[in-house]
């Protein structure tokens, strides 16, 4: 088990996840490890917009960002999406990964498909983060680097022939 503290806004955090320490940091060790929460509920996506001062501004995200040193994928995305968000989170698996070449750098994407903690007391995201839906998802751009992940989505979330049949 690994666990993590944290400062997010004023409060210290605390997270715990179960995954192998040999899984922390991604090789080759010239890319920079980025931990990415894709939180859905009820068929929407949480998606942000990046700032105009970040790396790809005004591109569509998800929250999620650097992982610190010792520190697992998973809980960065947890990290992250509290610290971008303010919604608690919780990993329910490994989504996809890959490893992208932008001009100036390059990033090993870890990718996890995430759900609220408390999805009953669901309090709404801080801006610019909002609830968008998988139809809605298509007509945001996002980086290059998340054109995989947003395919992966499309094919595993929209409903299927054999389900409007029944």
């Amino acid at each position: 088990m690994v666990s993590t503290f944290h400062e997010a806004g004023k409060k210290n955090v605390r997270t715990e996840m179960i995954f192998p320490m040999n899984n922390t940091q991604p090789s080759p060790k010239s890319s920079i490890p980025i931990g990415i929460a894709i939180v859905h509920h009820e068929n929407r996506i949480l998606v942000g917009k990046r700032s105009a001062a970040s790396h790809l501004a005004g591109l569509s995200e998800f929250p999620g960002g650097k992982a610190a040193p010792e520190e697992s994928l998973a809980a960065c995305a947890i990290r992250e999406c509290f610290e971008e968000t303010g919604l608690r989170i919780d990993v329910d698996s490994l989504l996809h990964r890959h490893t992208h070449q932008y001009a100036d750098r390059s990033v090993d994407l870890s990718f996890f498909l995430c759900r609220l903690h408390d999805p009953d007391g669901m309090p709404s995201p801080v801006a610019p983060f909002e609830w968008v839906s998988l139809v809605d998802l298509n007509e945001l751009t996002f980086p290059e680097g998340n054109q995989q992940v947003l395919q992966i989505l499309q094919d595993r979330m929209r409903p299927r022939e054999v389900d409007r049949m029944a």
